[in-house]
């Protein structure tokens, strides 16, 4: 079974990084990662992701 992973971060150096590291794991897909919370809804819907990795600065 893969996990579908979404990540959300500000920072899209950090998102970049993260999804290359995560990408060597043959367990986990990235389907997608949103730098905004706005965004973050309408992707939910589109990609049903199993995991969503949210960085916590990001919320306020």
């Amino acid at each position: 079974m893969v996990i579908r992973t979404l990540l959300v971060d500000s920072d899209p150096i950090y998102l970049l990084g993260l999804k290359k590291l995560l990408e060597n794991e043959s367990s986990l897909t990235v389907i997608g990662s949103v730098s905004c919370l706005d965004s973050l809804d309408t992707l939910v819907h589109i990609h049903v992701p199993d995991v969503i990795v949210i960085n916590m600065r990001i919320i306020k």
